[in-house]
C-alpha cells in the first residue's frame, strides 16, 4: 500500500530543497553583480568622489556641550504661604528645557560674547560691525546649532551646541547656562519677595489680634481681681462626688443580685459550708443505699440529716437575697436623695465658675495667637535667610571647553559612507536593468545584433 503522500499526489519535500532555496536570493544578487558590475562601480566611485568632495569644501563644525543638574528646593517644604514650583518633576524639568531652546536666550548670551569672539561672529554674520541686529542674524542662524537633551534617570541637562569656531562653541553653552541660572535665581527672588510681603503683612495681623487678646485678658482681670471657690462650690462638688460613688456601688449590689453572689461575707462562707456538708452528706446516702436496704435505720438517717442540711440552705439562700434586695433599695433611695439634693441646689457656678471659664477662654485665645505669630516670625527669618542665598537650583556641573578636533564632516567616514550608498543605489538600478531585460519577448534580438552598442 503507497503511503498517504504519494496517494494525493505530492511527494515529500527533502532538507536539502529547503537549503538551496534559501540560496536562490543570494545566488541571484551574485548574478545581477557579475552582468552590471560596471553600472555598481560606477555608481558607487560617483557617490564616493561626491562625499568627499563635499566633506572637503564644508567647513569643519565643532561640538561642544555643558551640563547643569536640576536641584529641589527642600528648604521651601516648610514655608508660608507661597512655595514655588522649583522642586524637580517632570513639567519642571520640561519647563527648563523649553527655556534653554528660547531663543530670547540665545540672543542674550549672544550679545554677552567677549570681544575677541565677536570678531568671529561678525565674520559668520558678514557684517562689518557688532549691532543687536548682528546679534539677532546670528540667533537665527545659531537657533537650530542649539540641542537640549535630558537624562530620563538623573535630573543633568546637557546643553550642545555646533559651530565653525571652537572658542565660540564652548562659550555658547556656557552663556546659555549662566543665563538662565541669572533668570531663575530673578524669578525666585520676585517669588521670595511676594511671600516675605505677605508674611509681613499677616505678621502685621496676627499682632494686632494678639494685642488685643492680652488686652482683654488684662481688663477681665482687672475687673475680676480674685475668684476663690465659694462653699456652696465646694459643697455642690462634694454631693457630685458622693452622688458617683453611691452610683457605682448600686451598680456592684445589682451585678451581685444578678448572679447570686455577695462577696467574701461570714454569711456567703457559712453558705458554703453549709453546700458542702450537704453534698458530703449526699455521698455517704448513696454510698449507704447501695449497702443497705432501702429501710434501713443508718440510711433512714442519713436521709433525713441531708434533708435538715437542704432546708437549712435554702432558708439562708432566701434570707441573704432579701437582705441584697434590701441593700439594692437602700442604695437606689441614697442615689435618689445624692440626686434630689444636687437638683435643689441652687446654680452654683452661674457666677464664679463662668468667670473662670471666661478668664481661661481669654488666655487660651492670647496663647493661639502668640503661637500663630512665633510661627510667621520663624518663617519670615527662614525666608529673609534663603533671599540672601545666592544659589537659584540649577548648578552646572560641567563647563563646555573649545573641542580640540572637528565633528563634521569626517571626510574618511563621510566618503565611505557615500560610496556604500552609491553601491546600494547602482545594485537597485542594476537590478531594474535586469527586470527589465527579462521581461523583452523572446523574438526580440538583443540591441548589439542590430548595430547597437550596450554599455552597461
Amino acid at each position: 500500500m503507497a503511503s498517504p503522500q504519494l496517494q494525493f499526489g505530492f511527494a515529500p519535500q527533502r532538507p536539502t530543497q529547503n537549503r538551496a532555496s534559501l540560496f536562490e536570493p543570494i545566488a541571484a544578487v551574485a548574478a545581477i553583480c557579475r552582468r552590471q558590475w560596471l553600472l555598481i562601480t560606477v555608481c558607487a566611485c560617483v557617490g564616493g568622489a561626491a562625499g568627499l568632495v563635499w566633506a572637503l569644501w564644508e567647513p569643519g563644525h565643532y561640538r561642544a556641550q555643558a551640563t547643569m543638574l536640576l536641584q529641589s528646593a527642600a528648604a521651601w517644604s516648610d514655608l508660608h504661604p507661597v512655595r514655588p514650583a522649583s522642586a524637580v518633576d517632570s513639567e519642571a524639568v520640561a519647563t527648563t528645557e523649553g527655556l534653554l531652546r528660547n531663543p530670547e536666550l540665545l540672543r542674550a548670551s549672544v550679545l554677552q560674547l567677549p570681544e575677541g569672539l565677536r570678531t568671529i561672529a561678525l565674520r559668520q554674520a558678514g557684517a562689518r560691525q557688532w549691532s543687536p541686529a548682528v546679534a539677532g542674524e546670528l540667533t537665527r542662524r545659531w537657533q537650530g546649532s542649539v540641542q537640549v537633551m535630558h537624562q530620563p534617570a538623573t535630573h543633568l541637562i546637557t546643553v550642545t551646541f555646533d559651530n565653525t569656531d571652537a572658542r565660540i562653541c564652548a562659550a555658547i553653552p556656557n552663556l546659555i547656562i549662566a543665563n538662565y541660572q541669572r533668570w531663575r535665581h530673578q524669578q525666585q527672588q520676585r517669588q521670595m519677595r511676594a511671600s516675605l510681603a505677605t508674611l509681613q503683612s499677616e505678621v502685621g495681623v496676627q499682632v494686632g489680634a494678639y494685642a488685643r487678646a492680652q488686652e482683654q485678658v488684662t481688663r477681665f482681670l482687672r475687673s475680676n481681681p480674685a475668684l476663690p471657690m465659694t462653699a456652696a462650690e465646694e459643697s455642690w462638688q462634694q454631693l457630685q462626688t458622693a452622688k458617683t460613688a453611691a452610683e457605682i456601688e448600686y451598680w456592684k449590689r445589682q451585678a451581685n443580685l444578678a448572679s447570686g453572689y455577695e462577696g467574701d461575707r461570714p454569711e456567703e462562707r457559712s453558705l458554703s459550708s453549709m453546700r458542702g456538708a450537704a453534698a458530703d452528706v449526699r455521698a455517704q446516702t448513696a454510698a449507704l443505699a447501695r449497702q443497705y436496704a432501702p429501710r434501713a435505720l443508718p440510711l433512714a438517717q442519713a436521709r433525713q440529716r441531708l434533708t435538715s442540711l437542704q432546708h437549712s440552705i435554702e432558708l439562708t439562700e432566701r434570707e441573704r437575697r432579701q437582705q441584697q434586695q434590701a441593700g439594692a433599695r437602700r442604695q437606689t433611695l441614697e442615689v435618689a436623695a445624692l440626686q434630689s439634693a444636687l437638683l435643689g441646689q441652687p446654680r452654683i457656678i452661674s457666677a464664679a465658675a463662668e468667670r473662670r471659664a471666661r478668664l481661661q477662654l481669654l488666655q487660651d485665645q492670647a496663647a493661639a495667637h502668640e503661637q500663630v505669630l512665633r510661627n510667621l516670625l520663624r518663617h519670615e527669618q527662614e525666608l529673609s535667610t534663603l533671599m540672601a542665598l545666592p544659589e537659584s537650583g540649577a548648578v552646572q556641573v560641567r563647563r563646555a571647553t573649545p573641542p580640540g578636533e572637528v565633528a563634521w564632516p569626517k571626510p574618511r567616514q563621510d566618503g565611505l559612507f557615500c560610496m556604500a550608498l552609491g553601491g546600494a543605489i547602482g545594485l537597485l538600478l542594476a537590478a531594474l536593468r535586469s527586470a527589465h531585460n527579462d521581461a523583452q519577448p523572446a523574438n526580440q534580438p538583443p540591441r548589439a545584433a542590430v548595430g547597437e552598442r550596450a554599455w552597461f
